[in-house]
């Protein structure tokens, strides 16, 4: 009755978990952040942003203007120093962080 499950490997069980939790945009492969529902990728980014902002509206805006220099030179640093590893494609379109 459930000889199907004995098909189905580690890197779909994983995939399946991090789509239902909606973690999958946080993973630089092309068959995990684009699996079963596409669409769901959007629905990932938006719950980062309402999870970060939690903790930003507890800051001050003093903290917040240290925090920006912060933020935009590492933003420089993956552009202009890219790693061998990071793909261009998923760090600028499919990442939340940018």
């Amino acid at each position: 009755m459930f000889s199907y499950l004995y098909c189905i490997d580690f890197l779909h069980l994983t995939t399946l978990f991090l789509s239902i939790f909606l973690l999958h945009a946080f993973v630089p492969l092309d068959g995990v952040y684009f699996s079963y529902n596409p669409v769901s990728w959007s629905l990932s980014c938006e719950l980062f942003f309402y999870c970060c902002f939690v903790f930003l509206i507890v800051l001050r805006t003093r903290a917040l203007l240290y925090l920006l220099p912060v933020i935009i030179s590492l933003q420089f640093y993956f552009i202009f120093y890219p790693q061998d590893y990071m793909p261009s494609h998923w760090l600028f379109y499919i990442n939340p962080f940018f």
